[in-house]
């Protein structure tokens, strides 16, 4: 419950406490644990959490490796944002992974301002970077911003992104 409210801070004391009383923690707890320690930053936390996983048997779950996903993508999220604090210039092998976590997690808005970025570094024309900026637009929704950067793309580009 405490997770659907974004109560964060309770989802990890709960955690704790749960912990305290060895009850084992099952695939739904994971999940939520993780999304509290990702919008927390609470890494070293998560990646205990992560160990505790593996030791209970429950890596392969879909929805704890989606947990992972996600505490790991807020992760990666944070360090984007210490290096942008820090003044580190972020290179396109760095803004294409920035470009897929905000696509996964459907972050239109912060995708859409990295967007304004990647111009602003003159990268708009980057094979990868337009894949990647195609794939966010056409995740969170927005079918004619994705059309729009895909049909610029020349066909080459096109198909040296395919999986």
């Amino acid at each position: 419950g405490y997770s659907m409210h974004n109560m964060f801070d309770s989802v990890v004391e709960m955690y704790s406490r749960m912990q305290q009383a060895f009850v084992s923690p099952d695939t739904f707890t994971f999940p939520h644990v993780l999304k509290a320690c990702g919008s927390l930053l609470a890494r070293r936390y998560g990646r205990a959490v992560h160990a505790q996983i593996f030791r209970h048997g429950l890596e392969e779950d879909v929805f704890v490796q989606n947990g992972l996903l996600s505490f790991y993508y807020m992760e990666a999220l944070s360090i984007f944002r210490d290096m942008r604090r820090s003044n580190v210039k972020p290179d396109c092998i760095a803004l294409v992974s920035v470009l897929k976590a905000y696509s996964d997690l459907e972050e239109l808005n912060q995708g859409g301002c990295l967007h304004s970025l990647v111009i602003k570094m003159g990268h708009e024309f980057e094979p990868d970077l337009r894949i990647a900026l195609t794939s966010l637009y056409a995740k969170c929704g927005q079918v004619s911003a994705a059309k729009s950067l895909f049909d610029q793309m020349k066909v080459e580009d096109v198909i040296s992104g395919m999986p």
